[in-house]
């Protein structure tokens, strides 16, 4: 299994003919995967590149011994493993894409195999760097999508600074607009001043836009019938010196003077000297005269005056007089209160009414005493009562002794008796016999007997589906079975056998050792603090040099692996790392291998748990 490979990119068809390309030293993924104990699975590797550096990068001067498998560019920046696309050749090179093999030094590099033609200065490629896709603990791919704020020019006069346009909801003061320009329909500018802005409002529907007026705390307020509600206040205090023109009041000159309907708006009327016209309340009009004969003349008077005779002040008629020559006269308002209750308490009409309209009358109080006599011998309401509310009667002689018969044939007591108190009953024949038939299909005694002589009993055909399903799934006979006849079982979560099985990746690391070189001194962190316990290792290297996986705080370092150059492709290490551990990097020494500074290459770490 272990001789199954992939590979990121595909280079030229020539390429997989040099023997190093299958080397282990050479292998970049290994596409078998451990999935448990004797099992691994074939997954598919997806991967992408990425530009790296400028595009179109130029080819100095073509080494003379290798100018179709050695590029020369000044500052390259290129790794082994990197996919390097022809852009413009001037020999017509036939390959698209290849990739490195080997970087010889920051200007140089060699890549797998022999181009169709030779390289020469001036030629442009671009290089191309593969990665995988990283996705999130349910397998959907990390997109990651962002964008460019939106800026502007902005300062004083000549000097402009760019601005990112903001919106800051809590400190408005903060926000940076747009700047919008209007412009008409022929796409000329519209330069808007105060004066020539002319809005126009709608006062439709339940919410219009119309303008209102107000002092800045409080609106004017319109009246159902369109008219702005205004309260007219004076300006001089009661009391007070008065400097200010008054305000006029008017009244209306009518000749003949108008006649109005209830309910109408009316005008105070004036004469035609402007003189208001004011009518008493008995006459109509203010100078009405009333004629005082004392013999003496006629007296004009303001008000009523009662008519006597010439010669001594008596009132002209004597005697109860009908009501059409009697003065009128009227209540006072308490009597008028008095005489109105008495109206109130009276039945409306003469005649037999009913209880609630007639008035109420009481016994006299020895009548009461009869009435109260006969009331307390009664039940205190209809129905049947208990006996000590009911009113007490007597049976007959006859009927008291039928009575007394019925009586002494019934139980001296209620409720369940012994048999000698008890009245006997007989089963008619045919329950007898359905009683007898029943006596003989149940036991001779209690407790349990054998199957001869126990009462038989069925299933429900629910239960009996339960205990049919149950037994299918039984084996047809005891003693060992194959797999296929045989009960399934699972191991437990903390069993040894699945101690390492079903591992998933808890912290994916890619260390670029061209980015941050390491020694065989100072340790390199790779993990802060690991997110969850560790459990096993999963290594690629494209570095030639052996390198230590070290655990605990800097400066103390506990060795816990060594990976070989290459790392370990196809295998997984065993490995344990307690979660929220320190993770380090650094170069091996002491080996054939080793190197002081490791600046090349990168590492792929995949810490499972």
């Amino acid at each position: 299994m272990s001789g199954l490979k992939g590979y990121v990119v595909l280079g030229a068809k020539d390429n997989f003919q040099e023997n190093d390309q299958l080397n282990r030293e050479d292998m970049k993924f290994v596409s078998v995967s451990p999935l448990g104990t004797n099992r691994v699975g074939l997954p598919i590797s997806n991967v992408g590149v990425y530009l790296v550096g400028a595009a179109d990068r130029t080819i100095g001067t073509p080494d003379a011994n290798e100018p179709s498998s050695i590029f020369n560019s000044a500052a390259h920046g290129v790794l082994k493993g990197d996919v390097i696309r022809l852009k413009v050749t001037t020999n017509s090179i036939e390959e698209l894409e290849v990739y490195v093999k080997e970087v010889i030094d920051a200007n140089n590099f060699r890549i797998h195999g022999r181009l169709s033609a030779a390289l020469s200065a001036g030629d442009t490629f671009d290089i191309l760097r593969p990665i995988t896709y990283r996705t999130d603990d349910t397998g959907a791919a990390i997109v990651a999508v962002s964008g460019s704020p939106v800026q502007i020019a902005r300062g004083p006069g000549g000097s402009y600074t760019d601005t990112t346009i903001t919106k800051d909801t809590t400190t408005p003061a903060n926000t940076i607009p747009m700047p919008v320009e209007i412009v008409a329909a022929s796409g000329t500018e519209i330069n808007i001043t105060a004066g020539d802005i002319n809005v126009q409002t709608s006062h439709a529907g339940a919410n219009p836009d119309s303008v209102q007026v107000g002092d800045g705390t409080t609106i004017l307020g319109i009246t159902t019938a369109n008219e702005a509600k205004a309260a007219v206040n004076g300006q001089i205090a009661a009391n007070a010196a008065d400097t200010m023109l008054p305000v006029k009041g008017g009244a209306r000159y009518d000749a003949a003077l108008p006649t109005y309907d209830d309910g109408d708006i009316t005008n105070l009327q004036s004469d035609v000297n402007g003189r208001l016209h004011v009518v008493s309340v008995m006459g109509s009009d203010s100078s009405t005269s009333f004629d005082l004969d004392t013999g003496a003349g006629t007296e004009n008077v303001l008000g009523t005056s009662i008519r006597i005779s010439a010669s001594g002040g008596s009132i002209e008629a004597k005697g109860q007089q009908a009501r059409a020559d009697s003065l009128p006269t009227t209540w006072s308002t308490e009597d008028l209160a008095v005489m109105t209750g008495m109206s109130a308490k009276l039945p409306a009409a003469l005649g037999q009414a009913a209880r609630a309209a007639s008035l109420s009358t009481t016994w006299c109080t020895e009548d009461q005493a009869i009435m109260d006599g006969m009331s307390a011998k009664l039940p205190a309401a209809l129905g049947q009562q208990s006996r000590a509310a009911s009113l007490s009667t007597a049976w007959c002689t006859e009927d008291q002794a039928i009575m007394n018969g019925m009586s002494a044939k019934l139980p001296a007591a209620l409720g369940q008796q012994a048999r000698a108190d008890s009245m006997s009953t007989t089963w008619s024949t045919e329950d007898q016999a359905i009683m007898d038939g029943i006596s003989g299909k149940l036991p001779a005694t209690l407790g349990q007997k054998a199957r001869a002589a126990s009462l038989a009993v069925a299933w429900s055909t629910e239960d009996q589906a339960i205990m049919d399903a149950m037994s299918a799934k039984l084996p047809a006979s005891l003693g060992t079975k194959t797999a296929a006849a045989s009960f399934s079982v699972t191991l437990a979560s903390d069993d040894p056998l699945n101690a390492n099985t079903n591992l998933t990746p808890q912290e994916i690391v890619t260390h670029s050792f061209s980015s941050t070189n390491v020694t065989t001194g100072a340790w390199v962190e790779l993990i802060a603090s690991t997110s969850a316990n560790i459990k096993q290792l999963s290594a690629m290297m494209t570095t030639g040099a052996p390198v230590e996986i070290g655990v605990g705080a800097a400066a103390s370092e506990v060795v816990v692996a060594v990976l070989p150059p290459g790392g370990l492709p196809g295998h997984a290490l065993p490995l344990v790392i307690a979660s929220g551990s320190r993770v380090a990097i650094r170069a091996r020494s002491g080996l054939d291998e080793t190197a002081a500074t490791i600046s090349a290459g990168t590492a792929y770490l995949n810490f499972l748990g």
